[in-house]
């Protein structure tokens, strides 16, 4: 990597917006993706954390939500967007009136910027860095694995269909896991998994395959899954995220 981080976005004319980012983890990058992006109010709070691993998770949610914004402010730099947390802990995006949701693991963050006539939830994990959590042995993640293939792989496809289906309803994963009994999961493309849920019915989840790297978002089932199966075949994100 030549630059302290590769970029990457994706627009779909309804009023969505992709954006992906893979950032150097050396710090003294940190510091200068920091210096480029954040304004003097912003960068105050990005010195309040002092260990690295958090500084880039907040780079990699920042950076992606601003890419990712810059759709719809299209005069503003990456310094003039503006996010912040609500109560809730969800980013928000002050400069309009369009929603975020994000998802970072590792040194790779995505965001998607939409207008409020839809909601969206992502998720995102690294497959090598996805570790058997013991709640992966309970009942719950044997009976619905067996959806999908069973190995890391498999059981970190489920986990990001559940994250990004519980930001879809801005819950988090709070509830019972058996809101999210799996009806079906299917392979509807190269790369691509389409999960329906037994309990809410309405959303679709569709799960992206690039290698290492598993991301998932959810859409309301009246969504076109167009615009979302392009991103299993776009060959910049491969190349950045591979």
């Amino acid at each position: 990597m030549t630059t302290p981080y590769l970029r990457y976005q994706y627009v779909h004319p309804a009023g969505i917006s992709l954006g992906a980012v893979r950032v150097t983890e050396k710090t003294e990058y940190l510091q200068e993706i920091a210096k480029e992006i954040f304004d003097p109010e912003d960068w105050a709070v990005f010195n309040t954390y002092k260990f690295p691993k958090k500084q880039l998770s907040h780079i990699l949610g920042r950076l992606s939500s601003k890419i990712a914004a810059q759709e719809f402010l299209k005069n503003f730099s990456l310094r003039d967007v503006k996010i912040a947390n609500a109560l809730q802990g969800n980013p928000i995006l002050l400069n309009g009136n369009y929603d975020l949701t994000i998802a970072h693991a590792g040194n790779f963050g995505v965001s998607i910027c939409h207008s409020k006539n839809f909601i969206l939830g992502i998720d995102l994990e690294l497959v090598d860095n996805f570790l058997d959590r013991l709640l992966l042995e309970l009942d719950f993640f044997i009976s619905n694995g067996a959806f999908f293939e069973d190995n890391k792989k498999g059981k970190c496809t489920l986990w990001t269909a559940m994250e990004a289906a519980s930001k879809h309803m801005k819950i988090g994963i709070t509830t019972d896991f058996s809101v999210f009994e799996v009806r079906s999961s299917e392979k509807i493309s190269d790369g691509c998994l389409l999960t329906e849920f037994v309990h809410i019915p309405s959303l679709l989840v569709l799960s992206f395959d690039f290698k290492n790297i598993i991301m998932s978002i959810c859409v309301h089932r009246n969504f076109d899954l167009g615009y979302l199966l392009a991103l299993s075949k776009d060959e910049n994100l491969k190349e950045m995220w591979n």
